[in-house]
């Protein structure tokens, strides 16, 4: 039986994975968080997320990947958050 520090360092140890890259080709989010490829399209229409085209193939900022992540897992990063902003030099789009 599993207990809430081994499920809580698993879900740490897949939003590092998360952040570890800059960007996420939309199939692979979807694949990843468990959603169809047209709800994963529908979602970040929606919520107006970062879209950028390279090779013709859409991919996500990864720190929008974690928010969704953190949404499903009902657990927030924020350390892993200001990380990925501060190493890919972006600035949060909260902060003033």
């Amino acid at each position: 039986m599993l207990d809430d520090e081994k499920i809580l360092a698993d879900l740490e140890k897949t939003a590092r994975d998360i952040v570890s890259r800059k960007f996420w080709n939309i199939l692979d989010v979807a694949l990843f968080l468990g959603y169809s490829r047209n709800n994963i399209d529908l979602i970040a229409d929606k919520r107006s997320l970062f879209i950028l085209y390279k090779g013709g193939i859409k991919h996500l900022y990864a720190i929008d990947v974690l928010e969704l992540f953190e949404e499903q897992s009902g657990i927030k990063f924020p350390d892993l958050a200001a990380k990925w902003y501060n190493a890919f030099k972006i600035k949060p789009p909260h902060s003033d």
